[in-house]
């Protein structure tokens, strides 16, 4: 199965997201801030595809609640797979990610935040066929430097 290229993705809630610009901006301003990236993302990557090799690869979202499932499925490119966030740590979230995409059949994987929509696809590129992650049967087997 192709590789998959996953977005960490909160669904923008005032107070809740980029609540480090406040007071600066407004919750609702920051919200609508970071939604503003979300669409973008989205926008970038609806068709993932190495511009230098033309091999597709898959858009994951990984999602930090259950109940923003329905925006992220109502908003996000039809195509994009949809997993949840699991653990108490960064660590072990990052690491259920990983072990979702490997359930789901994807051999290699990349996260990246969501935070600064500034990703270059050249960047992603380099991501998923330099630093990408190998996932075989549920365990990360190598992380390529």
């Amino acid at each position: 199965m192709q590789p998959i290229l996953i977005f960490l993705a909160a669904q923008p809630a005032p107070g809740l997201v980029k609540t480090g610009l406040c007071p600066a901006l407004s919750p609702k301003e920051a919200a609508d801030l970071y939604e503003a990236f979300l669409l973008d993302i989205f926008d970038r990557f609806a068709r993932p595809v190495n511009i230098q090799t033309g091999a597709p690869y898959a858009l994951g979202l990984a999602i930090d609640a259950p109940q923003s499932r329905e925006w992220f499925e109502r908003t996000a490119p039809r195509d994009a797979k949809i997993f949840e966030q699991k653990g108490k740590t960064h660590s072990e979230k990052i690491l259920n990610i990983f072990e979702d995409a490997a359930f789901e059949g994807f051999a290699q994987a990349g996260i990246v935040g969501t935070g600064n929509p500034t990703l270059a696809p050249p960047h992603t590129d380099r991501l998923m066929s330099a630093v990408g992650v190998e996932i075989n049967n549920s365990k990360i087997t190598k992380i390529y430097n």
